[in-house]
């Protein structure tokens, strides 16, 4: 999705990128990388320790699938584009 954010936002390495606080005692942890990125060591460490305590950090690569994850949570089902067709806009 962009470039390496620990250095933008002065977090921890391998912390992942975003931290949503939601609601229900739901907690979000979401790692954005570009279409060929890979985690670096770092950040396998702590996906790996949170997945033994039980939490998942997910990895998306677009804005469609970081959407994807909390509307999946939401239990908002998850549509197939990411923009409407022309036929869909002119109908409305």
């Amino acid at each position: 999705i962009g470039k390496a954010m620990a250095v933008k936002t002065a977090r921890t390495a391998g912390e992942p990128d975003f931290t949503i606080l939601a609601d229900q005692g739901r907690v979000f942890f979401i790692e954005c990388k570009t279409k060929i990125g890979k985690l670096s060591s770092e950040q396998l460490g702590i996906k790996m320790w949170a997945e033994k305590l039980v939490h998942q950090i997910h990895v998306v690569r677009s804005i469609v699938e970081f959407a994807g994850v909390i509307n999946a949570a939401a239990g908002i089902p998850q549509t197939t584009a990411a923009h409407p067709s022309n036929e869909e806009k002119e109908s409305r």
